[in-house]
Parts: C-alpha cells; sequence; structure tokens
C-alpha cells in the first residue's frame, strides 16, 4: 500500500504556502492509497490552505484512507472544514475518513451534523469520524 504519514504537530514554519507545495506533491502521487497528516497546533494554517488540500484529494482516484488532524488550528472555520468533506467526492475508493478539528474555536457546531451526514453518504459505511 503506497501511504504518506507526515507529522507536523507544533510546526510554527508551516502554514498555507506549505500547504500549498504539500497539495501540488500529494495531488502528483496517483497510487497513493492512505494519507495521515498531523497538523495539530498549527497556528498558521487556515480555511486557504485546506481549500489545496481538498483539490489534491479530489485528485486521488486510488486513495482508500484519509486521516487529517487539525486539532488546535485557531484559523481555521466551518468552511475550511466544509471544503475537506466535500473534497472527498473525489475518490470513489474511500473506506475509512478521520478529520479531526478538536478545539479549533472557530468552528460552530450547529452545522456539523450537517457534515456529518453528508459524509455518511459519501463513502456509504460507519466508517468515519469528524472529531469537533
Amino acid at each position: 500500500m503506497c501511504c504518506v504519514h507526515l507529522i507536523f504537530e507544533n510546526c510554527d514554519g508551516i502554514g498555507d504556502q506549505g500547504l500549498i507545495s504539500l497539495s501540488e506533491a500529494l495531488g502528483n502521487c496517483k497510487s497513493l492509497q492512505s494519507i495521515h497528516l498531523n497538523f495539530t497546533n498549527c497556528l498558521k494554517i487556515s480555511d486557504a490552505g485546506l481549500q489545496y488540500i481538498s483539490k489534491s484529494i479530489q485528485k486521488l482516484a486510488n486513495l482508500k484512507v484519509l486521516d487529517l488532524c487539525f486539532m488546535r488550528c485557531q484559523k481555521i472555520d466551518y468552511d475550511g472544514m466544509q471544503s475537506i468533506i466535500y473534497g472527498l467526492k473525489g475518490p470513489s475508493s474511500l473506506e475509512k475518513v478521520i478529520l479531526n478539528f478538536k478545539d479549533c474555536t472557530n468552528i460552530g457546531f450547529r452545522r456539523v451534523n450537517e457534515l456529518k451526514k453528508f459524509l455518511k453518504k459519501l463513502i456509504f459505511s460507519e466508517n468515519y469520524e469528524i472529531q469537533v
């Protein structure tokens, strides 16, 4: 299985520009089946960076597992979370999705349930998790 596992936890140097570069690289790895990215406490990441991640995910037709952690990324709000989830429309092979937006203080709880329902329909299984 072709897999990427990167941990940027507490990395002050990564922001949206870093996500653009990472997204370009990921989008070119057509055989990727598993992505695990941890951006916990990366305070420079915003919704704009998540949109690039979302676009690269859409190009990965063989992707089976997606695990993204943006815990305590304070510049992310509902729009960023939504762009990631709607980006999941691309890879039809998805079997497991874990999205962690815990302690992202700009994400409100009221529309999160809508996104959970959308995600459940998208991957046709109970094998997904959204943490807020």
